[in-house]
């Protein structure tokens, strides 16, 4: 069942988002293509192109918030709502959906990005294509990922892109957490919702300071582990850090919503 609700989510989303990211990599290659034949100086046009490639950016940016919001607002607590709860689905495969989806496409958008700077790049390369020793920079990028090492390389893509996924859920449900909580109100949901947000904040930094204030105690002496790492292995390690707070953050808010939409949901 999850993997129907969300391929209705992804096509409810993607109708919204597609659209912008082709226009995103469009613009992205008509602005390196405006700065490829004025290199010297920002003609008119180029100025233009920074316009509407900065404008794109803050569209796509914005939209995915705005969707994150939206979906699960209007989806379960809104005019959707009756009709989602209607399917026989858990309210946790609800949350999930919408988080799970909101992640993905929060990654998506961070892929549009970087192909975006890729199009923008291309019109250079086109017009210097003679000029540029390929061989050369193809032996600078096989030293680089040697260097690197490939398989540490991808390792370290494939993990950044999971958190992104997971930190994004995270964010997302933080949001529904405060949604939820704002719905329980006879009036004024938006006002009650995003106080519950601020609030959720406040405790954050308090938990933050608490738990920093702790390790400069010494009431838990991380020197005890007696961890040496450096460089790759520091790296991993920080991540996994990252990791495991961002699925504590996502599991304190995903039982938050869980609770309010499975015992008192309140639809509009």
């Amino acid at each position: 069942m999850l993997g129907k609700l969300m391929k209705y989510e992804f096509y409810a989303v993607g109708r919204i988002m597609v659209p912008i990211y082709i226009a995103w990599v469009a613009i992205s290659f008509l602005f390196g293509l405006s700065l490829s034949f004025n290199e010297d100086d920002l003609s008119l046009l180029s100025i233009i192109g920074m316009i509407l490639f900065i404008a794109v950016i803050c569209v796509a940016g914005v939209m995915t918030l705005v969707l994150i919001i939206q979906r699960f607002s209007q989806g379960l607590l809104g005019s959707e709502g009756y009709l989602m709860m209607s399917v026989p689905a858990t309210p946790g495969q609800h949350i999930m959906n919408k988080a799970l989806t909101s992640g993905l496409w929060s990654l998506f958008t961070g892929l549009v990005g970087v192909v975006s700077m890729v199009a923008i790049g291309i019109p250079f390369i086109v017009r210097h294509i003679n000029e540029i020793q390929l061989a050369e920079v193809w032996n600078k990028i096989i030293e680089m990922i040697t260097s690197m090492g490939v398989l540490r390389g991808g390792i370290t893509v494939i993990e950044i892109m999971i958190l992104i996924v997971i930190g994004t859920m995270a964010f997302a449900a933080e949001i529904y957490a405060a949604i939820s909580i704002g719905h329980q109100a006879d009036n004024h949901h938006t006002m009650f919702s995003i106080i519950a947000y601020i609030g959720f904040g406040v405790i954050e930094t308090i938990v933050i300071r608490i738990l920093g204030f702790v390790g400069l105690s010494g009431l838990f002496d991380w020197n005890l582990l007696d961890i040496q790492v450096n460089g790759f292995m520091g790296f991993q390690l920080s991540l996994l850090v990252i990791l495991i707070i961002t699925l504590i953050k996502f599991a304190v808010y995903y039982a938050i919503t869980w609770y309010f939409t499975k015992n008192r949901l309140n639809l509009q």
